[in-house]
């Protein structure tokens, strides 16, 4: 079903990216990677991450299928093809790279 979010929820999940520029900086290259692509990879992503956007909701990806008429399989090939893309991009930011330098290692 799918995940409707309150004003406040929306507000939350903004405030939670200004505080973890890393974050911040992965839903801007998806947001910008995603829109170059556009196409179906652009429906399916507003759809599971509709807070990247702005939108108050969230769908899994087997409700997406179910809206975008597609099998689960061929929508988690395109998310998966879309991450493969912005991951190296993202861990080569200085966000990213602050953000591993706080971890603990282990």
């Amino acid at each position: 079903m799918r995940k409707e979010l309150t004003p406040q929820q929306l507000a939350d999940f903004e405030n939670s990216l200004r505080k973890d520029p890393a974050a911040q900086k992965l839903r801007e290259l998806t947001v910008e990677r995603t829109n170059q692509m556009g196409g179906l990879t652009l429906e399916l992503l507003r759809l599971v991450h509709g807070v990247y956007w702005g939108e108050p909701y969230l769908l899994t990806f087997e409700e997406a299928a179910a809206v975008l008429g597609r099998p689960v399989s061929e929508l988690m090939t395109l998310y998966d093809q879309m991450a493969d893309e912005v991951r190296p991009v993202w861990m080569a930011t200085p966000e990213y790279q602050k953000w591993k330098a706080s971890q603990p290692s282990g």
